[in-house]
């Protein structure tokens, strides 16, 4: 078995591997190689850091890993970790820390980050043994949204979208500290795919959702904290009478307004996460 970075590794040979590796996951998968190439564009992947384990020149393991700063510190996400069924029970995954954790230091990296299903017991006690400790849990949400729950007085409200994002604009609504995907410097590398719904009362901005129309993938959301469920409502309301289906990842579960706030609109909390983080010696 050799383990070796994934710069030379031709993208179609990784997803096939990860196609193989998440075929029975709790959540199956199916990817196509547009897709993981735009997905991990946006996790802000560095294949010189992302490794591989391979049988006779076969990829059989792998971690992908995105990097940027976190918190003012270099750090390495963990955009996918896959084992093909058949070279489970081997360690890999241990084993590829073994070989990416000197490398990320080398490379300047403080902490590595990751974010895991709560009911995968097997890759969490795989991450703790590499020295991962669980920092937050994350709610996921899918569903068609309400379209018209009550009646809202809407004098002095607008709704506006745009094409054009001012994250500097959006900052004071966030709800929460975002997860990797959805942080500003993620969502930059999909912005032609996203539109921003934006709720003003009289001029201030109160709310926003930010969205690519075409899934119904939401991005980032967040209101002004005086009145969430009204701000909210008023919003999701407009955006369900021409994207009725939207789904969100990794809703900070203390966020405990947006949760209410996204099952009152018609969303169901579908999947949990944990997200993880190793702290990498000085």
């Amino acid at each position: 078995m050799e383990i070796k970075n994934l710069a030379q590794t031709p993208l179609h040979e990784i997803v096939a591997c990860f196609n193989r590796a998440f075929s029975d996951y709790f959540v199956p998968i199916a990817a196509t190689e547009e897709a993981m190439e735009k997905r991990w564009r946006a996790g802000r992947v560095d294949y010189s850091l992302s490794f591989g384990a391979f049988d006779q020149g076969k990829l059989v393991a792998f971690i992908i890993t995105g990097v940027d700063r976190l918190n003012g510190l270099k750090t390495a996400y963990n955009a996918g970790t896959g084992v093909i069924p058949e070279y489970r029970g081997q360690r890999l995954v241990e084993k590829l820390y073994e070989v990416a954790l000197p490398a990320f230091k080398v490379a300047g990296i403080k902490q590595s980050t990751l974010e895991v299903i709560t009911q995968n017991e097997k890759a969490i006690k795989a991450y703790q043994k590499v020295g991962f400790q669980i920092v937050r849990t994350l709610h996921c949400f899918k569903g068609n949204l309400l379209t018209d729950p009550e009646n809202f007085p809407v004098n002095g409200y607008a709704i506006t979208r745009t094409s054009e994002i001012d994250f500097n604009l959006l900052a004071p609504l966030q709800p929460y500290e975002f997860s990797w995907d959805n942080r500003n410097e993620g969502v930059s590398m999909i912005l032609p795919d996203l539109e921003c719904w934006l709720l003003h009362q009289r001029g201030i901005l109160k709310g926003y959702v930010l969205l690519n129309p075409a899934t119904g993938y939401l991005a980032q959301l967040g209101f002004s904290a005086e009145n969430i469920p009204f701000y909210g409502k008023l919003l999701f309301r407009e955006i369900a009478r021409q994207i009725p289906a939207v789904r969100i990842n990794n809703v900070d579960s203390r966020a405990q307004e947006i949760y209410k706030l996204l099952e009152t609109v018609g969303l169901e909390n579908n999947l949990d996460q944990f997200e993880m983080l190793l702290k990498l010696p000085a």
